[in-house]
């Protein structure tokens, strides 16, 4: 209740003297209420205190998931580094372009970060097989990082979650 009176008041005032630089910063305060809604609900509870103790094993697979990138994109930067790009004035989304190919090691991380989220994974395929990279290579490189990226190292996330969960409360 002592929260949300401090809430209440420091929006009032906000609005009454009309100053947004300090009172805003206080408005933080309302993010904190999911935390007391925690004490009330001892199911949420539980659920919080098992992501939180599942995040050191989530960094790890975090970490691993970046050797992943890194591997790839310089095995990408090795087969797709010399392939054209289109020349566009306005960035073609989706194509390879000056901002989206493997011609550096940024711009690699850039683009398997793009088709890890699932953004134009086709059309750059497309590209790369017009440049003449040969498309079971281009297949067997995609399909294999969307298959490591994508399916085993959510499941590995979730998968650490569940046992956490399960270590808990056993």
């Amino acid at each position: 209740a002592f929260m949300d009176l401090a809430v209440v008041i420091s929006c009032w005032l906000s609005l009454l003297v009309g100053v947004r630089s300090g009172m805003e910063v206080l408005r933080v305060l309302r993010v904190f209420r999911v935390f007391l809604v925690l004490n009330h609900f001892e199911g949420l509870m539980a659920l919080f205190s098992t992501v939180m103790r599942s995040i050191p094993a989530a960094v790890d697979v975090c970490l691993i998931s970046m050797l992943l990138f890194f591997i790839y994109a310089i095995v990408g930067m090795t087969l797709f580094g010399d392939v054209e790009t289109l020349e566009c004035d306005v960035l073609c989304p989706g194509r390879l372009n000056r901002a989206d190919n493997f011609s550096d090691f940024f711009h690699s991380m850039q683009l398997l970060f793009q088709t890890s989220a699932g953004q134009c994974i086709y059309n750059l395929m497309h590209d790369l097989d017009h440049a003449g990279s040969g498309k079971l290579l281009i297949f067997i490189y995609f399909a294999s990082f969307k298959f490591l990226a994508d399916f085993v190292f959510v499941n590995l996330i979730v998968g650490i979650i569940l046992d956490t969960f399960d270590n808990t409360f056993s």
